[in-house]
């Protein structure tokens, strides 16, 4: 949490009451959370703190890198989740599994090439980009009976180095 308010208060915001619940229920998740999910936690905790208050605040992370959104296929039942990206500054995308919802990242896109030759053939610079890759997990791959409906989050996982 120390590293987030820290983020907010050098982009020039105020650490209120109300954001420090905001970022104090974003750190209690393991992993992916949804907007909802997030909304639950901070009621549950500070019930003064309202349904706006969060949704700003989420934007705000997300626009200062601090979250990611991470959209997430239909048949699990949600539209995105966030996760916490922009603490490290490490460079990573996301593989995300389309039957139990987990999210893991993952280093090394390999696009640096693609993005120069884009910028010869069509004189368009590349300032930034990201990629989320759906798929199963090792877990959803070998389970033999339908797991159970996605209900919340998911945790996360790293891997090192891409192909």
């Amino acid at each position: 949490m120390k590293r987030m308010s820290l983020r907010l208060m050098q982009a020039g915001y105020r650490l209120t009451r109300p954001r420090q619940a905001v970022l104090q229920s974003i750190c209690e998740h393991d992993g992916s959370f949804t907007a909802g999910e997030l909304v639950a936690s901070v009621s549950a905790g500070y019930p003064d703190v309202g349904r706006a208050t969060v949704f700003r605040t989420l934007d705000l992370l997300v626009g200062l890198g601090i979250l990611q959104r991470v959209h997430t296929e239909a048949e699990i039942g949600r539209g995105h989740s966030y996760v916490v990206c922009g603490l490290d500054q490490t460079h990573h995308h996301h593989l995300v599994c389309t039957q139990c919802g987990l999210i893991a990242d993952f280093e090394g896109c390999g696009i640096e090439d693609l993005l120069a030759r884009l910028r010869v053939y069509t004189s368009f610079r590349v300032e930034s980009h990201h990629i989320e890759l759906y798929g199963l997990c090792e877990h959803c791959q070998t389970a033999h009976i339908p797991p159970p409906p996605f209900e919340g989050s998911r945790g996360r996982q790293t891997y090192g180095e891409g192909p």
